[in-house]
């Protein structure tokens, strides 16, 4: 015979019948995928999405008819859900110290890990978010301390000012006046490594963490933050009909997740908009009514990956509906045109995004920012690989315009003085100086050793472009976009080459003629028995002639081999650059929505008539020293064959660097800039097309 249930039993009983029910009438299936790869934590939500539903998201929405009781409530219940997590952090009461503090006015809490001070000399500011109107330090303390204890670094959560009852941009100054203090007095007061600081936000708190980066860096503040992690970021206010807000509207819709209409609402708090006037336009925001009909071509200029989204990140292949029609609202354009547009307010706006620090971006599946997110991220990613592409050419472009100015200046010098010695006798000339024997020799070994560099860094210039858009996703390619690499390869492409000369030149010495050189009578400006020394390049008595002979046999034909190689090469390397940049096209079509025929024109064009270029500027005179080295060493062959072989290579030595250096000059900007700020006549234009230095993106 069963024992009767004591009292403490019974109502322990009935408060789980109870609880089973209300959790059973609660309850609403997730969506396929939702948490897939983990039954725990699909459970886990499906136990903690109904208690956030009947504690906050019913309440707030059908209880409450005035926007200020809804915040009041929204606010109460999740302080206090908050709450109930906090005796967790007692286990770590030990491990870590918190302090409160007010920075430059602003209220923070402090996390210093006890145990280990401080491990890595550095800092982490976090911004909760909350949609600028709910949140606090207190709600995320939980998870602040548990970053301070895991990373084993300083960490400090900004309180700053909530809306509506503080608005943009004095909830951003708040951050602001927080991070400057941090700056400031870190080193002195924590002992923190300020070149070790990076800056947090999750949600509306990672839409002012993106806003205080960009920021800092187009006001060139130093230090620079070392890092950006932003979770899930609200990032704009000018599209909420992407792909990730429609989704919500068919599948979410109901469920205690951040909806369309709550960021709008929110979003328009923050701008500074009432709660009435606001409540009153959300039905037009979310449809995008608040956009005047000539700005959605800025917005599609800044949000072009949208369409990328559209065919790559659906849900489980389901179908997203189509975008709602557009409920024009006049005054919703009228209010909000002059603030949604401003980056500090839509980071997400701002087109110049160049030098921004190292960035982590988390987006979540299911979530209704996920798009804006991976906008960011796609539009940092696709500048991070253009800036480094960039690096990596910059530095072979300086090269090859060293070396065709290098080349130049040999013959524009030698010109010079027969212009300015024009009108004096040839046997009235007096000879070099010895100083001026050894730098017309120098100079002609740096012109013999760039010119060949020049020819060959093209070549490594469209290797690096072609393996880049053929392979650019693999690692061990993307060393090749670093600028340390092209710096490797200019140094070890000039020294190859340098040694191929010297060997070649060494042969010869500077020597001076003990009796000098008298002028002719002729010559009658000069007083009488005038004397000058004379110096001369001569081949070096003390090595055999035979020897000399062979090593100028040598010579012509490697010099021959080495010029010949870059032009035969580089045909196929620009067809293989044409099909790659047809298949850029091709893909961005599809996944872009846009065609960029006429960009591929020009691009092909260029890339063509560089091939010619390199072609007749390299071959000629290649073929003809190859030929000549032949010639030379078996002794055969009409002499006048030879002398004009002799003659034609020297006619294309002097016009083979005009004509590379004229059509690289025309037909790219890019060595054009370089060209002109190496001669000190323009200032380099800033090529970079902006970038965060480092890039990671994760997709949850």
């Amino acid at each position: 015979m069963t024992k009767p249930l004591s009292k403490f039993g019974s109502v322990t009983f009935a408060a789980c019948v109870v609880a089973f029910s209300i959790l059973l009438v609660l309850h609403k299936p997730l969506p396929p995928g939702f948490c897939e790869k983990s039954s725990i934590d699909r459970v886990i939500l499906h136990l903690f999405e109904p208690v956030l539903r009947a504690f906050y998201y019913y309440p707030s929405h059908y209880l409450f008819s005035t926007p200020e009781n809804q915040i009041w409530w929204t606010r109460l219940s999740l302080n206090t859900l908050a709450k109930t997590m906090g005796p967790f952090n007692l286990l770590d009461r030990h491990t870590v110290l918190v302090k409160d503090a007010t920075w430059n006015g602003v209220h923070v809490r402090t996390y210093e890990p006890r145990l280990v001070k401080n491990a890595t000399g550095g800092a982490a500011i976090f911004i909760h978010g909350g949609g600028f109107a709910v949140g606090s330090v207190e709600m995320y303390s939980g998870l602040t301390r548990r970053m301070a204890k895991e990373m084993n670094t300083f960490v400090v959560s900004i309180d700053y000012r909530l809306s509506p009852e503080t608005v943009f941009p004095d909830n951003l100054l708040d951050c602001e006046k927080a991070v400057d203090y941090l700056f400031e007095n870190g080193a002195q007061e924590f002992g923190i490594d300020l070149n070790k600081v990076v800056i947090i936000g999750d949600s509306a708190g990672g839409n002012l963490a993106t806003v205080i980066a960009q920021r800092r860096e187009e006001k060139s503040v130093e230090p620079k933050l070392a890092a950006q992690v932003l979770l899930y970021p609200l990032l704009q206010l000018v599209d909420l009909q992407m792909v990730s807000y429609r989704y919500f509207h068919k599948r979410l819709d109901g469920f205690a997740f951040v909806d369309p209409r709550s960021v709008a609402f929110y979003y328009m708090l923050y701008a500074g908009i009432s709660m009435e006037t606001a409540q009153k336009l959300v039905p037009s925001v979310i449809t995008n009514g608040h956009i005047k009909p000539e700005r959605r071509d800025e917005i599609d200029k800044v949000l072009s990956h949208r369409s990328f989204i559209e065919a790559t990140h659906l849900y489980n292949l389901s179908k997203v509906p189509d975008r709602w029609e557009v409920q024009e609202n006049r005054e919703a354009q009228e209010i909000l045109d002059p603030i949604i547009f401003n980056p500090d307010f839509s980071p997400l706006m701002r087109e110049n995004l160049k030098n921004l620090p190292k960035s982590l971006i988390v987006t979540c599946e299911y979530d209704t920012l996920r798009d804006e997110g991976m906008i960011y991220a796609e539009r940092l990613k696709v500048l991070c690989r253009k800036s480094m592409r960039g690096q990596a050419a910059n530095v072979l472009i300086i090269g090859i315009a060293i070396s065709d100015i290098v080349y130049l200046m040999y013959y524009v010098d030698g010109g010079t003085w027969e212009y300015l010695n024009k009108a004096i006798p040839q046997q009235c000339i007096p000879p070099n100086s010895q100083i001026f024997a050894y730098y017309s020799w120098i100079l002609f070994i740096f012109k013999d050793a760039f010119r060949r560099v020049s020819a060959w860094l093209g070549m490594f210039l469209a290797i690096i472009r072609y393996l880049i858009l053929k392979y650019g996703t693999r690692t061990k390619i993307r060393v090749l976009m670093k600028a340390g690499t092209s710096w490797k390869v200019f140094f070890s492409l000039l020294f190859f080459h340098l040694v191929v000369t010297m060997i070649n030149q060494g042969r010869y010495l500077i020597i001076e003629y003990p009796k000098g050189w008298k002028p002719d009578k002729s010559c009658t400006m000069y007083p009488p028995n005038t004397t000058f020394p004379y110096f001369a390049r001569v081949q070096n008595p003390a090595i055999d002639v035979f020897f000399q002979e062979h090593i100028s046999e040598k010579y012509l034909l490697i010099d021959g081999i080495l010029k010949c190689i870059p032009p035969i090469l580089y045909p196929f390397l620009a067809v293989g650059l044409v099909i790659e940049l047809k298949k850029v096209r091709e893909g961005r079509k599809i996944l872009m929505g846009r065609d960029e025929e006429n960009d591929m024109i020009h691009v092909t064009r260029l890339v063509i008539c560089m091939t010619i270029a390199y072609f007749l500027s390299e071959t000629p005179v290649g073929v003809s020293q190859f030929y000549m080295s032949f010639i030379q060493g078996e002794g055969f062959g009409p002499l006048f064959l030879l002398n004009n072989i002799t003659i034609i290579c020297v006619t294309i030595l002097i016009i083979n660097s005009s004509i590379h250096c004229v059509f690289c000059f025309f037909l790219s900007s890019h060595y054009r800039d370089t060209a002109w700020s190496m001669l000190c006549c323009k200032k380099r234009r800033d090529s970079s097309v902006g970038s965060s230095r480092n890039l990671s993106i994760s997709y949850r």
